[in-house]
């Protein structure tokens, strides 16, 4: 049980930080050289601990490598639009995020036999919508980016809104 436990945690935080963070390859591999390391501790003192955390590094470089081998393209026909202005019907899948100058509602849209949401910045003066109900949208299509935190660190906006599907912003 526990080496299910070490396996499936460590997979787990793997994918969790790679999705939060950019995960590059030389992470990946010090991971797997930590686990190398960890598991000549466990060879020559016996202790199942070290076992169970070299397991652990082994999981999380595989998670982080999973999702650096993993990017799902964004769907063709949307990908034609970028930079473009464009119209689009769909459904508001999510209550609306009221901001201090502007709304963001993600739209589920549709073109041709694609799919995809986006979330559509308009004006704070913009009907009242809610979820479920049918609008029609105008604006540039972006795609979202990373950006720099005041930290340093960068955000992966992008991969941030694509776990929930969003893969475009649409600004009016």
């Amino acid at each position: 049980m526990r080496v299910l436990l070490a396996v499936v945690s460590g997979f787990a935080v793997g994918i969790f930080c790679g999705s939060l963070f950019i995960v590059a390859w030389p992470t990946t591999l010090f991971l797997l050289l930590l686990a190398a390391i960890t598991s000549g501790a466990a060879y020559l003192s016996g202790r199942q601990i070290y076992t169970l955390i070299a397991l652990t590094l082994v999981s999380a470089s595989l998670g982080s490598a999973r999702l650096a081998l993993y990017e799902v393209p964004p769907p063709a026909p949307f990908v034609e639009d970028i930079r473009e202005r464009v119209r689009y019907d769909g459904v508001v899948v999510i209550d609306p995020d009221i901001r201090e100058f502007n709304k963001r509602i993600v739209i589920k849209v549709r073109k041709g036999n694609e799919r995809t949401k986006v979330i559509a910045v308009v004006p704070k003066s913009a009907p009242e919508v809610m979820r479920g109900d049918r609008v029609s949208v105008y604006g540039s299509l972006l795609p979202p980016m990373p950006f720099e935190t005041e930290g340093g660190r960068v955000f992966r906006y992008d991969k941030y809104l694509q776990r929930d599907g969003v893969r475009f912003l649409l600004n009016f």
